[in-house]
Order: structure tokens, then sequence, then C-alpha cells
């Protein structure tokens, strides 16, 4: 099951920013990462867990960049990703 989400942090001086997920499930638990965005991504064996992973792994990336002097990445809406189907027999 992928879905699309959304996760708030802290970023811009104070101010709150809403980031586009990607979240996949699989037999082995979640994987999230954030589109557009390289390097930020997390597992966990429930959602809870993946979504309270990927906010400190951004957090820390936020972090490393305020230290760095870059610019952080703009919130962006990713209306080019579709999800769809196709049927193949077996």
């Amino acid at each position: 099951m992928i879905h699309d989400s959304s996760l708030l942090v802290f970023g811009f001086k104070g101010a709150l920013a809403t980031y586009t997920l990607m979240i996949e499930k699989s037999a082995d638990g979640y994987y999230v990462e954030m589109p557009g965005i390289s390097g930020v991504y997390a597992e966990g064996n429930t959602e809870t867990e993946v979504m309270a992973n990927i906010k400190d792994v951004f957090e820390l990336t936020l972090q490393d960049m305020r230290a760095r002097g870059e610019a952080f990445p703009v919130p962006t809406a990713f209306p080019s990703i579709s999800f769809s189907a196709i049927s193949v027999t077996i």
C-alpha cells in the first residue's frame, strides 16, 4: 500500500512547514521518503514509528544544513506523481 501523507517540521526560523512524504507498507514494516529531497528516508515497524523516524532524520538534516549555511529545501507539491495499477497474467 502506498499513500501520500504530510509531515510538519520546524525549519524556517520557527515557522511551521509541511513536506510531502511517500510511505510504503510491506510485510517487513514501513518505508518513507521525501520526494525531491535526496537522502531523507526512514524505516519503521509501524506507521507511527516510521513517522517519528522520518521527523528525526529530517530535523537532523535541517540542523546540518543550518550549520553549513545552506538554504532549506522549499516544501513542494508533486502533482506529477500519480499511482496506477496494471493487471498481468501470472
